[in-house]
Parts: structure tokens; sequence; C-alpha cells
């Protein structure tokens, strides 16, 4: 913004607006203490999934000293390193909690509170929180240990410095919190430029002794409140208050042994391979962007960028993915990057490979969709060289360990059992059958598929689709000089094996139903419903097509929220958006979903095919084209300043053998729009003969007509 130009507007806006000549005063209300801890016990038949929160509720302090600040800097190192166990304990096997957390912060104006939460699993809850306390009294016999701490203030002080190398790039809506903050709350703003002097003035003099001296000054016995909520079902039993109120007292007489922090010596990796070489150069100077091809078949694109000041963010991608796996190892398939991910890498567990990561901004995941099967990541540029470490590992050295396959089952188990308990998840469910035509890839996940996990499986699954780095592309956008990172590109990246087997997709058949479909589920108590309607059909993939899809989905949620959310008041919110696939055949969906009272279900679906079939007849006014232009100019200039979103769009034309200097021309086609195209895209796009609509209803209430 230009300061002078906003502050004339601020005064031509506000100036004559006069406050009341005797303000009402704010008033403030304390939450009182409480001795005993305060229980309560919520079942409910529609809850997916059993949780518990622990608060231990004292009184807001202020943030405006270096002590208040140093203070807040000590009790977070505790919650990082408390968390950092509790993490650890979710990935074994026996956990009874599939994640739980540590942490504090503002309850309400007057109320802070330090918090104990987790997920348990079905019926674990008095388990899981156990567990969680049990802990917490590990630490307060035994406290932390020197080389936890020292690891926590590495992680801290690498935070920090990114934040502080990034300070201009941060977003508008993080300073805008902050001065809310400032001024609503009293918090100190000093800016990220004297935080940053704090951290590096008082992180180093942080000592273990004082840590460990917190943990009776953050869980005392008195002002705690406990909140239970787990699913009302057969055969699950609810805890008592009784019972959870022993459950304190227990935890103080348990036989404890100190906390064991195992720390591996052994490098990422012990001998680097044999690198290989850069066999060709091509650039595509317009869009800024080079392209190497690798002696084992590899190619590699970079594009740099200034958008962050140290920020790389790194995609691999090979056609394939699960289409050209078999149906009898389907599950194992869709399953089997989650327990790589989950696993940890070569000799190093999850636990182990965080450990070893300790103080370096780097991240790395593996993944196997329908068609394709990949690596995404990210790091700054002191920790490239890592990043490309842990590529070259998940390629050559993957694995998925015996207890993290069987943590992995009980989760899913977990999950399953409670997410049909849920209306929403059953609607959504619904809707992807009838979309997939009742396809058996399609199928939601159900208990059925417990009995079809198989950890061997699943390695051999994933190590055959990341066999063949010769079929991959490797992306690197961001704060990354080709040449700068070439040894490390052929010593981690062309060194990775190649089969040269030159893969594609498979179409596994998965087709879209004919004509109208209409379904209604009916399920829940509370008194709303939902509508889905997803309009389909053939799409021939142009970027003009594109364009003009992409303005008319813009064009329908302006004109809906209009009439359906302002004029007619029916819904809260409206969500239209569109998404067109070229693989494994082109094709579009394009959907429009909104919430309402289940009285009102037909009028409001009838007005939306109404104004559908207006748009198409009579096009959109000029205002409606200008903005909708205006949105989507402003939406591709942000975009395009976003090294993730580069990224993505340089996969997506590489992938489908397009060059990736036609993401350039994605703007001109938008200043090319007229209401005509729009209105033509409707015609095309939104043929009231050919869409699915599913409803859902809250029982005990009539279902909506059939059709429109």
């Amino acid at each position: 913004i230009d300061p002078l130009q906003m502050e004339q507007k601020i005064r031509e806006r506000f100036t004559g607006i006069q406050g009341p000549s005797e303000p009402e005063p704010r008033k403030t209300y304390t939450v009182p203490p409480n001795i005993a801890p305060i229980i309560s016990i919520a079942a409910d038949k529609e809850a997916t999934g059993s949780s518990f929160r622990l608060y231990v509720k004292r009184p807001v302090r202020p943030l405006r000293s270096f002590a208040d600040y140093r203070a807040l800097l000590v009790e977070s190192l505790y919650h990082s390193m408390l968390q950092s166990r509790l993490d650890e304990i979710a990935r074994r096997s026996d956990s009874p909690f599939l994640s739980a957390y540590s942490g504090q912060g503002r309850i309400v104006r007057t109320l802070e509170a330090v918090v104990l939460g987790g997920a348990a699993k079905e019926g674990k809850i008095t388990e899981s929180l156990d567990t969680v306390l049990t802990e917490v009294e590990r630490v307060k016999r035994f406290g932390f240990t020197e080389s936890e701490l020292a690891r926590e203030k590495r992680n801290t002080l690498t935070a920090i410095e990114q934040s502080y190398r990034e300070r201009e790039n941060r977003q508008s809506s993080s300073l805008a919190s902050e001065y809310i903050r400032y001024f609503l709350e009293d918090e100190a703003s000093p800016g990220i430029e004297f935080e940053y002097g704090l951290y590096q003035r008082f992180i180093p003099t942080i000592t273990l002794d004082e840590i460990n001296r917190l943990s009776d000054y953050l869980f005392p016995a008195e002002n705690r409140v406990l909140t239970i909520g787990l699913p009302e079902k057969p055969g699950l039993s609810v805890p008592t208050e009784r019972g959870l109120l022993a459950l304190f007292d227990n935890v103080k007489k348990k036989t404890l042994e100190p906390y064991r922090d195992d720390v591996s010596d052994l490098p990422l990796i012990s001998n680097p391979p044999a690198p290989g070489s850069v066999t060709g150069t091509n650039t595509i100077p317009e869009a800024g962007i080079t392209e190497w091809r690798l002696s084992n078949g590899a190619r590699v694109l970079f594009k740099p960028t200034d958008f962050k000041t140290d920020e790389i963010i790194f995609q691999a991608f090979s056609p394939g993915g699960v289409s050209v796996v078999d149906d009898a190892n389907f599950i194992p398939a869709i399953t089997a990057a989650d327990l790589v991910n989950m696993s940890g890498v070569g000799v190093f567990s999850k636990t182990e490979l965080e450990k070893k990561l300790a103080g370096k901004d780097v991240q790395l995941g593996v993944w196997i969709d329908e068609l394709q099967e990949g690596m995404s990541g990210a790091s700054r540029t002191a920790d490239f060289d890592t990043l490309c470490k842990l590529i070259y590992l998940y390629f050559t050295a993957p694995k998925i360990e015996p207890d993290v396959f069987l943590a992995y089952r009980d989760q899913l188990q977990t999950m399953l059992k409670e997410r049909s308990s849920s209306p929403e998840n059953v609607f959504s469910d619904t809707l992807q059958i009838v979309l997939a035509n009742n396809h058996l890839r399609a199928q939601p996940l159900t208990l059925d598929i417990l009995p079809k996990l198989d950890r061997e499986a699943s390695v051999r699954i994933f190590q055959n689709r990341f066999a063949d780095a010769g079929d991959f592309t490797f992306v690197f956008t961001g704060n990354v000089t080709p040449d700068a990172v070439k040894s490390l590109i052929e010593t981690y990246i062309a060194s990775l094996p190649s089969l040269k087997r030159h893969e594609s997709w498979k179409d596994q058949g998965i087709t879209r139903p004919k004509g109208i479909v209409t379904k209604t589920v009916t399920m829940g108590k509370d008194p709303k419903s939902t509508v889905a309607v997803v309009f389909h059909d053939s799409f021939t993939w142009r970027l003009p097509t594109v364009v003009a899809l992409r303005a008319l989905s813009e064009t329908v949620e302006m004109r809906l929220t209009d009439v359906i959310r302002e004029e007619a008041g029916g819904t809260y919110g409206i969500g239209v958006w569109d998404y067109p696939r070229r693989v494994p055949r082109q094709e579009y969906l394009f959907f429009i979903t909104f919430g309402t009272d289940p009285s009102r279900v037909d009028e409001l679906t009838t007005q939306i095919f109404q104004e559908l079939s207006k748009l198409a007849t009579e096009g959109p006014t000029a205002d409606e084209t200008a903005k909708v232009k205006e949105i989507l100019i402003k939406e591709r200039e942000l975009q395009l300043k976003s090294n993730s979103f580069w990224a993505a769009l340089i996969r997506n034309y590489t992938l489908y053998g397009e060059s990736p200097a036609r993401i350039l021309e994605y703007a001109g086609y938008i200043r090319e729009l007229n209401g005509d195209a729009i209105r033509d895209a409707a015609r095309q796009y939104l043929d009231q003969k050919q869409y699915v609509k599913v409803v859902l209803m809250p029982e005990n209430t009539p279902g909506p007509a059939k059709g429109n």
C-alpha cells in the first residue's frame, strides 16, 4: 500500500464520525479459581473421535518487559521438549493415543492456560490421559536431559532465524494479527528485528535447571479443568468423574524410570555414492527456467526466484502411481507412502531422524497417488545438501518398521470405526461413490480393509514405484542457482538407479454416471442440511477453456452468494469450484455446495438452477465480468510470487508434455475474457440434464424432491 494514499482514504471515510460523549466502559470478567478439578464428560452419537483436554488455568500475564519475554521462551522450550516425547510415544504400537500435545495460550481476555490434550484410540480415553500425565510426572521427577535441551535450542534458533531472514516477505495477515494483539490485549510488538536479537541474547543463557524447575509451576494440583469427549455407542464405556479423579492421584504413586534420549552419531549417508553427471542443458528464458538431463535419464528443472530470501521448494514425480498396481494389492499400495513417511529412512527411525535433523530447516515427504508417485519437500539454502541426501535415501533405503505398521493399523482402525458416526463423512463418501459410478477403487475405506493391510507388500510396491529414478522429473524453485548446486545434484540425484522403463499411468475405468443422479443421506439429529450439485462431462483441455471454466466458477459463486445468501438469507456460505482433469481422460467436474435449513433445500436448489439458466441465457453483467477478471488477475499475480505454486505449475506442464513457458500465457487469456465467453462456458459446462446431486437431511425429516 501507499501509506499517504491510505491515510487520505482513512480521513475521507472516518472524518465526521463522532464517538459517544460518555463511552461505555469496557468490562472485564474474571474466571474463579478452583481447588478440586472440574471435570466435564460428553458422549455424542455423532462424535467422530475420543479426545481429552486438561486445562491448568492462571491469570493472563503481561508481555511487556525483557523478563516477561525470557520467561515465555523458557516455557516454550519446556513445551517443545515435552511435545517431542509425546510424539515419540504416539509412534509406538502400544500407544493408547493417536496424538497428544502440550502448549499454552489465552482462553479469554483475563485467563490463560497450560493445555495437555490428545486424540485417543477407541476405548482408550482413560489410558491416554494416564499416559500423558505419566510423562508429565516423569519430567517432574527426573527433568529433561541436556541433549534434549541442546537440540530444542538449535530448533528454536533456526526457526527465528528463518523468520528474521524472511522479514520483508511476511504475510500482511500475520502483521495485522500482531497489531490487533498489541491494541486489544496489551501485548508488546517490538518487531521481528528486535525479537531476533532477544532470541540470540536469551536462548544461550537458559539452563536445564531452570526449565526443570518449571514443572510444579506449569502443572500445579489446583485450577485444573478436564474435558472428555467421545462417541456414544454400545460397548464403549464412558469414564466416570470418580475414576478420573483417582487417576490424578495414581499417577503420583507410579514407579518410573528416567527418560533415555537415544541419539545416533551415525551420518545420514556413511559413504556418498559415485556421482553421475549432467548430460544436457536447456533453457526457457521467458519463464526463467533451466532444465538439465542427467546421466541416469532423470530431468531436473530449476526456477530461481527472489520471492523468499531463503526458501527452496522441491517436487519430484513420475507417472504410474496406484493405477499400475493390481486390485489385489490396492490397499497395500494406497497405504505404502504413509507407512514409509512414519518409519524414517535408512538406519534411522522417525524419532532418530528428527533428532538427527535438529537445527536444520528441511522437510521431505513421499507420496503415491492415483496416477503418480513422487516426493515433496523444502529447505533453506544452508540445508540443501541435507535435502539432497534425504532424496537419495528415500529412493534407495526406504523402510516400514514393524512397530510403525502395527501403530498405523491401530490408528486406521480407530479412524474407520469413528468415521461412520459422522453425517458429514457419510455424505462426502456417498458423493464420492456416486461420482465414480460405484467403482471398486473409489469406495470409502471401511474396517474391511484391515485384513488387506500388508507390510511386506507395501514395502515391495513402494520400492517398485521408486526403483527407476530415470523416469522422474525433479523441480526446484526459490533461492537456488543451478551452478551452485550442480555437484550435489550429480552426487545424490544423477547417481540414483535407472531402469529405463518409461512408464505411464493406467486407466482403471472410473467413469461418471450419465444423466441426472440424485441421492439423499438421512442421518444426524441437528436441524441442518448440506447440498452438493456436481456437473460433469468430457472436456477439451486448452488454456482458454481452462480460464473460461475458472471464470465461470468465480461468476457463479459471486452471483449465488448475492442471491442465495444475501437476498434469500438461505445459507451462511456457498462454495463453487471447478476441477478440469487431463488424465486418465479429459473431463471436468463443477461443484456447488451449501448448507441450509432442511425445509429450504428444495426452494434454494430450484433457485440455484434458475440462476444458472439465467447466466447461460443472458450471460454475466458487465460489472460481474469486470470484477471476475480483476479477481482472477490479482489471484494470478499473487500465485506467481509463490515458490510452491511455481513448482506445482512446472510439474503439471512438464508432466503433460507442454513447455513451462506456457505458464505465462494464462494471464493473457484472463485479460481477453468477456461476458460472451463466460456465458458460453455456462451453456457448455452447466448442462442441467447431466449432474449429480447429493443431499444430507437430518433424521425424521422428509427428503427433498427428485431432480432439481
